[in-house]
């Protein structure tokens, strides 16, 4: 946040609004548009902090449809016409939505000095927690599953023993989430934390590719309540590469995947 001053902040925002604006009548994640998510990401982090309201609705944007959508007689041999139609509906949207948060967060900098809106994570305490808790899973929780599980509750309630023996605070199976028009419960939440853990099991050879998109639809769910995620895989040795499976996931902010190998 060093380099910012009140009137360089407030300057950078009008920029970014009227690049915003420019972005409309095109396609998301164009070239332009993932420069724009870049440098939009960086301003609300460093001068808001990624525990702000604003860095973190900004974050939960929809800037693609995703869905049950309706195709049209005429789209129906060209359905990916309709996709584009309703991603152009959402982007425009979004764009708006966007355009809020950010004329909202140059109100409040105009309203306080700059080095009083500052809201970032207890990166030091909050770090060594998460650390804690997936070292205790990839170094104990094989030790206790003796034979190979049947079912993912079969590892939740060894994940469950290991929780309750390290006196770690945490809830399970909440909080339910709604997200476009599904319910989405992670399988254990640690509010002190802001991060939901979900167990997935991997036990046969067409799974992998099921866990990939599994996993990407609990990332857009589970952002919209919590900072971090935690994927932990548990593999029956059939995950050929592990580091190029976690390696697309982790990409993303604050989302963590652990493959623990029968």
């Amino acid at each position: 946040m060093g380099k910012w001053t009140k009137q360089k902040a407030i300057e950078e925002i009008n920029r970014l609004v009227v690049e915003l604006k420019n972005l409309s009548g095109s396609l998301p994640y164009s070239a332009e548009h993932t420069r724009w998510l870049f440098s939009a990401d960086a301003f609300l982090s460093q001068v808001f902090g990624r525990s702000s309201s604003y860095y973190l609705s900004f974050k939960k944007i929809q800037w693609k449809f995703v869905g049950q959508r309706v195709i049209t007689i005429y789209e129906m041999d060209e359905p990916e016409m309709g996709q584009e139609r309703y991603d152009s509906h959402q982007f425009e949207k979004s764009i708006k939505f966007a355009e809020g948060i950010f004329l909202a967060a140059k109100d409040e900098l105009n309203k306080h000095n700059i080095e009083d809106l500052y809201q970032g994570k207890n990166s030091s305490d909050e770090a060594s927690s998460i650390i804690k808790i997936i070292n205790l899973f990839e170094h104990k929780l094989r030790k206790i599953i003796r034979d190979i599980p049947n079912n993912e509750r079969d590892i939740q309630n060894s994940v469950e023993t290991l929780l309750l023996s390290s006196d770690i605070e945490y809830k399970r199976e909440f909080p339910t989430i709604m997200y476009s028009s599904k319910k989405y419960i992670p399988d254990f939440s640690f509010p002190n934390l802001l991060m939901a853990l979900e167990i997935k099991l991997c036990n046969r050879k067409e799974k992998e590719k099921e866990l990939i998109a599994e996993i990407n639809d609990d990332i857009m769910a589970y952002s919209k309540e919590f900072s971090n995620l935690f994927f932990l895989v548990y593999d029956i040795s059939l995950i050929r590469d592990v580091d190029l499976f976690t390696s697309e996931f982790e990409k993303k902010d604050s989302v963590f995947v652990k493959v623990i190998k029968h």
